[in-house]
């Protein structure tokens, strides 16, 4: 078993080892992938608000000239009119900026190479000249459109002004006509975590869904290993119970064969018994686990459901105890109708069980066992309580399973092949009823099972 679970151990623990570094380097690349995004996307917003800075610009400073009321006299306008022809003929026009106003101009438009190539002119026209507070409204609008809304900073770097490097990478940063525009963020790995929250929680529920696999790898490998050693334990106990009357049975049939025996009656009659009182051990020891392997493969195996005298029910189990030497059974029934109803010979199995334990458990040679019932509205509490050796405490949420006996080291002067309680338990089960115990080394233990009244 243990060469199993290694195996079974260096396969899973590389492989989700693996699994792990994949998801840490899948997010690694995710997380790159979106800076990267990030920068572009504020970059080409970066660019596209200056050009819109410098659309608006030009529009404004048209749109004033052309809306200026001058008055002058009609002579003056003659002349300004024919000054105006004369120059018109040796001097070229510029219909461009004439033609640009308000109502023609299209912030952000789609056609960004036109948009870039009359900024472009535009601002050579300019000297270069952006009013700051209108680039910042449409880069705040530009991002806003993105999806992008955190706090930023903008600085103009003129042309021969010296800018400074920087390997931060909460920055982007365009040039146009030998000028520099960065724009510095604030929170941009939070916004970027953000957007990789789905990849975060479907890699945090993937490495949870891989951790519970193992940890439930590991409890199956746990539980088989401590069945494979209670199974063991079982072939080891019923073995030497077997064992013992066996040897018996043949000594005193060899000694009634061999050794003239027979020729002595008295002789032969105490073989006899000797002989029919191990033949009975071997009978109960196997109608024990009949009865066990029964109760697992059948859906009811509880006898007769019956109202019955509790009381004469627990004196009629108590009284076979009662004869074996230096045992003292006390009756304490405080239930106000001792006429119950339920299945009396489970009943009688799971209190024989309970006061065999008890017995076999005290290492006193005078053994006292307290049986108690109690009731409230809706169940009785019928409790067997000892003087034993106790059972300890990591021990006492096993006691219950098939095979399990407390490990006692080499000795075995408490004879058993951890059945009786398993037994116990499974009748309760069908019963509709549980059990407890409380237990501290060398001070007893105290068996508590939880019956439902029944109408």
């Amino acid at each position: 078993m243990d060469f199993i679970a290694k195996r079974i151990w260096y396969i899973t623990i590389p492989t989700a080892m693996a699994v792990l570094v994949f998801q840490l380097y899948w997010l690694h690349n995710t997380y790159i992938n979106q800076q990267t995004n990030f920068k572009q996307t504020a970059t080409v917003a970066l660019q596209k608000a200056y050009d819109a800075t410098i659309l608006e610009t030009v529009a404004g400073h048209n749109y004033e000239q052309q809306t200026t009321n001058i008055s002058i006299t009609d002579t003056d306008t003659a002349k300004a009119t024919k000054t105006k022809e004369t120059k018109e003929e040796d001097k070229p026009t510029t219909p461009l900026l004439k033609e640009i106003s308000p109502a023609t101009v299209k912030i952000g438009s789609a056609d960004t190479d036109i948009g870039q190539l009359l900024s472009g002119i535009l601002s050579m026209s300019l000297s270069g000249a952006v009013n700051p507070s209108m680039l910042e409204k449409n880069y705040r609008n530009g991002l806003k459109n993105q999806g992008i809304t955190i706090q930023f900073k903008l600085v103009i770097y003129k042309k021969g002004q010296a800018v400074p490097n920087s390997d931060d990478s909460n920055f982007v940063q365009t040039k146009v006509q030998g000028n520099t525009i960065r724009a510095r963020f604030a929170g941009v790995n939070k916004l970027l975590i953000v957007k990789m929250i789905w990849p975060i929680v479907l890699s945090f529920l993937l490495v949870m869904l891989i951790t519970g696999c193992i940890w439930i790898l590991w409890r199956i490998i746990d539980k088989q290993k401590k069945l494979e050693v209670m199974k063991n334990d079982f072939i080891s106990n019923i073995s030497h119970e077997l064992k013992t009357p066996l040897s018996i049975l043949n000594t005193t049939n060899d000694v009634l064969l061999n050794f003239e025996g027979m020729k002595n009656p008295e002789k032969t009659e105490r073989y006899l018994n000797l002989s029919r009182n191990e033949l009975q051990k071997l009978q109960h020891l196997i109608d024990n686990i009949l009865d066990l392997t029964k109760m697992e493969h059948t859906d009811n195996k509880l006898g007769p459901f019956e109202k019955i005298n509790l009381k004469d029910l627990l004196k009629a189990t108590v009284l076979r105890f009662k004869e074996l030497p230096g045992i003292d059974i006390e009756l304490d029934l405080k239930i106000n109708d001792k006429v119950i109803k339920t299945w009396p010979e489970a009943l009688k199995t799971i209190v024989s069980n309970l006061i065999d334990n008890a017995i076999k458990y005290t290492s006193t040679s005078d053994k006292y066992i307290k049986i108690s019932v109690t009731e409230d509205q809706r169940f009785y509490w019928l409790s067997v309580s000892d003087q034993g050796i106790g059972i300890p405490e990591h021990h006492q949420s096993f006691i219950f399973d098939k095979f399990y006996r407390v490990p006692q080291g080499n000795l075995h002067d408490v004879k058993g092949y951890g059945l009786g309680l398993s037994h116990v338990k499974s009748l309760l089960s069908k019963m509709d009823a549980k059990i407890s115990v409380s237990s501290k080394l060398m001070e007893g233990s105290v068996f508590t099972v939880q019956l439902k009244k029944n109408d």
